[in-house]
C-alpha cells in the first residue's frame, strides 16, 4: 500500500506525536530542565519536520497546551475559585466567531461585568494570541479574555486565524 506522500506524512506524525507529548510530560515530571528538548533530542530529524508541517500534529499539541494550562490554572486556583473558573471557561464569550476583516477571520467578544451585547463601547481591546501561526485557537483564551474584559472595563475581542500549513 503507497499512501500519497503527504497523507503518508500526516499519519506518522500523528502517530508519533502522542508518544512525543507523552516523553515530555514524563521528563517534566523526572524534573527535566527543558522537557521538550529533550524529548526531541531523541526524535530523528525528518520526524520533526514531519511533526513541524503537519496539521493533525500540531492540532494534537494544541489540545495538549490547552489542557496542561487547564490543569495548571485549576491546580493554582485560590480554594474554591477552581469551580467558578470551569464556570467562566464553559459560557464563553458574549458573542462567538463575529466576523472580522476581509480573509473570514472570527472573533469572540467578550464584555464587562454587567454589560449587554446591545451597548456600544468606545473602546475595545483586540486581542491576538500567539502561537506562532501555527497551533492555538482562540477559545483557549476565554480565562484572559473575560478577565481583561472586567478588569479593563472594555469590550475584548479575541480573534482567531487560520493556522500554518493551511493559512
Amino acid at each position: 500500500l503507497r499512501l500519497p506522500r503527504p497523507l503518508g506524512r500526516e499519519l506518522i506524525a500523528g502517530a508519533i506525536t502522542p508518544a512525543v507529548l507523552g516523553g515530555v510530560v514524563a521528563a517534566g515530571i523526572a524534573g527535566a530542565s527543558e522537557p521538550e528538548g529533550r524529548v526531541l533530542r531523541l526524535v530523528p530529524r525528518r520526524l520533526q519536520e514531519y511533526m513541524r508541517e503537519s496539521r493533525i500534529a500540531w492540532i494534537m499539541y494544541s489540545q495538549f497546551e490547552y489542557v496542561a494550562a487547564g490543569l495548571a490554572v485549576f491546580a493554582l486556583a485560590p480554594r474554591g475559585q477552581a469551580r467558578r473558573l470551569l464556570r467562566v471557561q464553559r459560557a464563553g464569550p458574549d458573542l462567538k466567531d463575529v466576523p472580522c476583516g476581509p480573509l473570514g477571520s472570527l472573533a469572540d467578544v467578550y464584555l464587562p461585568d454587567g454589560a449587554s451585547a446591545a451597548a456600544s463601547f468606545e473602546e475595545m481591546l483586540i486581542f491576538v494570541p500567539g502561537g506562532a501561526w501555527s497551533h492555538g485557537y482562540k477559545s483557549f483564551y476565554t480565562l484572559t479574555s473575560r478577565r481583561l474584559a472586567t478588569e479593563l472595563g472594555c469590550a475584548v475581542a479575541t480573534v482567531g486565524y487560520g493556522l500554518y500549513p493551511v493559512a
